[in-house]
């Protein structure tokens, strides 16, 4: 459960590594994907054998402010005073239920109670009030930043019989919650399959992949001139690129639903700023690709700059080397664990002149550290396949 819509590929890409996990470490007869948007999902997951379920509340964002909370205070009310409703039969046929990530256990800048942490919770909630086990798969938790929002979170994951955090920042803060039942490991994404082992060699111009998006939600007091300010900077350190290698630049909007969620007016406007300093780049249509086909795609870039977290993951899988612009935690923390810390920088403070040089590194020097990144990601594998066939196990 969690599910978002197929057209943000990097939750996509969650979910198909999540059924490819499960079926590999428990074997499960049936798996179901419980979503607001299910009626999108459907014919996506049914081509890898898994239903698409609707969510047991309507947090639809095409629906109203008001109605989203009418239909979590029903959903909680049912859960609380009539736990047999039909409305939660998905969870009454489970006999494992799975919350994914990426990142939605944080609070809203809007302020405390946000109708996404309270509908993350609620699904968690609602598991353990009618007796399921729920194991929380690798994904973010935080920043909360109210005292209330902590309150409700601390009460809500002391119950999930295992949280399995994606980076060291979210384990500090679930266990700074007084919250024992947590594990680390790291984005389930990486053991999408298949996976790529080696690449070809690099040739001229050499290529770079962008991709972008508008960060606002995640920041408080953030304005368009802070947004636009994050694109000029980043076409100007392309442009800078481009003084000293021939480039190929390509945009990847990776998500494209949801208003301001979609990628598609961020890569416009970067495309706009490149040609105003008379850089040519192109905006790539990844269309209905899968979500394990991304990586292959990405694969044909020799840099890749990655704002979106799964973007960099997903070129990461395509073994070229990523910079990862951060917008939050989740990624700086990602990719410290892996090692590759120096390759992260601020999304909001970054210096053009130091991802110039740092991007000339790369294209000059070829350097990266894969053996590290390879030998990591596969003890984590290890131990991810571990901690589910354990919770399989418990829940018999």
């Amino acid at each position: 459960m969690n599910a978002y819509s197929v057209f943000n590929r990097g939750d996509a890409g969650i979910v198909v590594a999540t059924l490819q996990v499960l079926r590999a470490s428990l074997r499960p007869t049936s798996i179901k994907v419980m979503s607001p948007y299910h009626a999108d999902n459907e014919h996506f997951y049914s081509l890898y054998n898994s239903a698409s379920i609707p969510s047991v509340f309507d947090l639809n964002p095409g629906r109203s402010r008001v109605w989203a909370i009418f239909s979590l205070l029903t959903a909680f009310t049912l859960a609380l005073f009539l736990p047999r409703s039909r409305r939660f039969q998905p969870y009454h046929e489970a006999d494992l239920i799975f919350s994914i990530g990426g990142g939605y256990l944080y609070s809203s800048v809007k302020g405390p109670l946000g109708i996404g942490l309270l509908g993350a919770l609620l699904h968690i909630w609602i598991a353990k009030r009618l007796g399921k086990p729920i194991v929380l798969l690798p994904q973010s938790v935080g920043p909360i930043l109210y005292k209330m929002d902590r309150l409700l979170v601390a009460f809500v994951l002391r119950r999930a019989n295992l949280i399995i955090t994606r980076e060291h920042e979210s384990t500090f803060l679930i266990k700074s919650l007084g919250i024992s039942n947590v594990e680390e490991n790291i984005d389930i994404a990486f053991f999408m399959e298949p996976r790529i082992q080696s690449k070809g060699t690099r040739q001229d111009p050499s290529r770079i992949g962008v991709t972008v998006l508008d960060w606002r939600f995640a920041h408080r007091n953030v304005s368009d001139v802070h947004v636009n300010l994050y694109v000029s900077k980043l076409a100007d350190a392309l442009f800078r690129v481009s003084e000293r290698h021939s480039v190929s630049i390509s945009i990847f909007p990776q998500v494209t639903v949801g208003g301001r969620d979609s990628d598609l007016a961020m890569s416009q406007l970067l495309r706009s700023e490149c040609m105003k300093l008379g850089l040519e780049c192109n905006i790539v249509n990844l269309g209905s690709i899968a979500p394990e086909r991304i990586p292959e795609r990405y694969s044909t870039m020799d840099v890749f700059i990655g704002s979106r977290m799964h973007s960099a993951i997903f070129a990461l899988n395509g073994r070229v080397p990523t910079l990862g612009l951060a917008y939050q935690p989740k990624m700086k923390g990602t990719f410290e664990t892996l090692g590759l810390q120096d390759f992260t920088f601020n999304i909001e403070s970054f210096d053009p002149l130091e991802l110039t040089e740092e991007i000339c590194k790369i294209i000059e020097d070829g350097d990266y550290p894969w053996d590290e990144v390879s030998s990591k990601l596969l003890k984590f594998e290890d131990r991810l396949l571990h901690l589910i066939s354990r919770e399989g196990v418990a829940s018999k």
